[in-house]
């Protein structure tokens, strides 16, 4: 096969590939644009969050306030709630060895 030849085949190939890249580019926009909406969704909950978070580590007597209405007005209810919320952290904290090497890996990114 000669030089022009070789050459002529390589920028034959390049083609393809540049127009099968735009395809390829096109197909993964397509598929990006169907979770655009729940991704940015997820955004705004995790900044909302973070932001509500914030407010209360900078004002803790509105949440000690809002419980005290809240144990003083249903007694039993919060009494019970507040069982199954100890339950839940005791659960947390017996297997934080299981999830914890997995929530600091995504924490990274």
């Amino acid at each position: 096969m000669s030089e022009p030849d070789r050459l002529q085949l390589l920028l034959l190939r390049r083609e393809r590939l540049v127009a099968r890249s735009g395809q390829l580019r096109e197909r993964l926009h397509g598929a990006a644009v169907v979770v655009q909406r729940p991704l940015a969704w997820a955004d705004t909950v995790r900044s909302g969050w973070h932001t509500a978070t914030h407010w209360l580590q900078q004002h803790p007597q509105w949440l000690a306030g809002g419980l005290v209405v809240l144990l003083i007005a249903r007694p039993r209810g919060m009494l019970r709630w507040g069982g199954r919320l100890y339950a839940g952290y005791q659960l947390a904290q017996r297997s934080r060895p299981i999830w914890q090497p997995v929530a600091n890996r995504f924490m990274r990114r």
